[in-house]
């Protein structure tokens, strides 16, 4: 209905984006209103999100926000089921014979060193990987709804078990499909290059069904995967998940040498006799550790929702 009404494109887009822009733009209000509130800890630029979901006003911004963002976010993996999915599968399952020796390489792409891979093989194994990709797609959709809608709680109950575990969800969903999306990807970008070299290469004895059937693939491949917006896209993906492990150490580390410290026990102590801190407010825990993991945290929640957000190129690419 939306490719005949010509409006695919934009909204193979917009949902994305949107998703991506919803999610920022809750984490952007909560914490400003935490940042008025009374609930703010002196020195803390950085809390974690959840802590941003507690109080009112703003437990009822996170809530929505939150909702809407993941819903959208499973929308986009829905469009990418409908529009892109069987297109990149085509052409990762058709990869000529030449296409298996390059696999068979010192890393595997599919990390298959005990049996060879036929044909019949790695079409099985794009099948895996891309049903992989949907599965945990969904599954990271669904723990951004639970986290957002279930928020943490001050005293421990079921409400905050649900939040963690939605958090959890979101976490692995999203790694697992980062990592089947991107060996998928690699697959058809082998697949796609051996298509373009058969069709140049292929003798005109071969029956024209075949010759269809390549040149088919290959026009497909070169449509999904030769588009610059969809190569740059992969690029990102590709950083993302090589690198994930650098933002990790990288963050807090950066945290430590740029963000305030908390007051030494001494001065702690001597303010205690005063009876404030220095901006007036009750001594609190240590501004810089808290400051470093949630820094942590958002870093690690904005990559990986830039990495949803690349789709927007792969679901533009397919709906033309």
């Amino acid at each position: 209905v939306l490719r005949r009404c010509g409006v695919l494109p934009t909204v193979a887009v917009l949902v994305p984006a949107s998703s991506m822009a919803t999610v920022l733009a809750t984490v952007a209000v909560c914490w400003r209103i935490w940042r008025a509130g009374a609930s703010h800890v002196p020195g803390v630029m950085f809390p974690a999100i959840s802590e941003l979901g507690v109080e009112m006003p703003q437990k009822k911004v996170y809530q929505l926000g939150f909702g809407i963002g993941g819903a959208l976010l499973a929308c986009g993996i829905a469009l990418f089921e409908l529009v892109a999915a069987h297109g990149v599968l085509r052409v990762a399952s058709m990869a000529p014979p030449e296409t298996l020796q390059q696999m068979r390489g010192p890393k595997p792409l599919l990390q298959q060193e005990q049996q060879p891979l036929d044909q019949a093989g790695l079409g099985t194994e794009a099948h895996k990987l891309m049903n992989s990709l949907l599965f945990w797609g969904y599954a990271a959709a669904g723990g951004v709804v639970l986290q957002g809608v279930f928020v943490l709680e001050r005293s421990i109950g079921w409400r905050c078990f649900v939040h963690w575990g939605g958090a959890v969800l979101f976490m692995a969903g999203a790694m697992q499909h980062a990592r089947a999306s991107n060996e998928l990807y690699a697959l058809a970008q082998v697949s796609a290059d051996a298509l373009s070299r058969a069709r140049q290469e292929m003798p005109t004895v071969v029956p024209g069904s075949a010759r269809g059937d390549v040149a088919a693939a290959e026009a497909l491949g070169r449509r999904l995967l030769k588009d610059g917006g969809v190569r740059n896209a992969l690029k990102v993906r590709r950083l993302i998940v090589d690198y994930s492990s650098i933002v990790l150490f990288a963050v807090p580390l950066l945290a430590q040498m740029l963000l305030p410290r908390a007051a030494p026990p001494a001065a702690d102590a001597a303010a205690v006799e005063a009876g404030a801190t220095a901006d007036g407010a009750a001594p609190t825990e240590d501004a810089t550790a808290m400051n470093t993991m949630g820094l942590a945290q958002w870093g690690i929640i904005l990559q990986f929702a830039c990495y949803f957000c690349t789709y927007t190129a792969d679901l533009r690419a397919a709906s033309l």
